[in-house]
């Protein structure tokens, strides 16, 4: 996480000096107005927007570590970082998760923020053959073209280590927008 928040806040505070004023640590007001009962609704909003009613099945995949794991991730990542979208959007925040999985080789959680884009791109249901699916299926694969062009400039070592080239026995590659209806049975049918 360290190794995004970094450059993302030089960013942040670029043209401001050092970006003393806008370090905003130990705000003890902010702090003050954040609350466990909070964090943990706004990261269920979030996760049940990207990942639908599936979400739970995931947590099951934690087995005896589901209670620590799934308080780390809907307090935490969920509620109190991925939840806050006063400076990327809720898509803009799901395409920058998205690169940074699928950039990294894990195509189990990419294959879910494949279908998480989806769905904040208003994706639902199994039917991937209405106009407006359709569409969505070309926005989703026009994002994967663009993820796949920049870890190709990045050189060949990190198309190696991003899987891009299908992993060393040729069957760990990315996923396709495809595999959402194949492998998780569509992208969802709540609202």
């Amino acid at each position: 996480m360290l190794s995004a928040l970094i450059p993302w806040a030089k960013v942040q505070t670029a043209g401001e000096g050092k970006g003393e004023e806008k370090r905003g640590e130990l705000d003890l007001e902010q702090w003050s107005q954040l609350s466990f009962p909070a964090l943990h609704a706004r990261g269920i909003e979030t996760i049940t927007s990207i990942y639908g009613t599936l979400w739970p099945t995931i947590f099951r995949t934690f087995g005896p570590h589901r209670t620590e794991v799934g308080f780390h991730e809907l307090a935490v990542v969920y509620g109190l970082y991925l939840s806050d979208f006063r400076v990327l959007s809720a898509l803009e925040t799901e395409l920058v998760a998205y690169t940074c999985i699928t950039a990294q080789g894990l195509r189990g959680p990419a294959l879910w923020h494949v279908r998480g884009l989806g769905r904040v791109l208003g994706a639902r249901g199994s039917n991937d053959e209405t106009d407006r699916m359709r569409r969505i299926k070309d926005v989703l694969r026009g994002v994967k073209v663009a993820v796949m062009h920049a870890v190709e400039f990045c050189g060949s070592e990190m198309v190696q280590r991003s899987r891009l080239d299908g992993g060393p026995d040729g069957t760990q590659g990315w996923p396709n927008v495809g595999d959402v209806v194949r492998e998780l049975g569509g992208w969802g049918d709540d609202e």
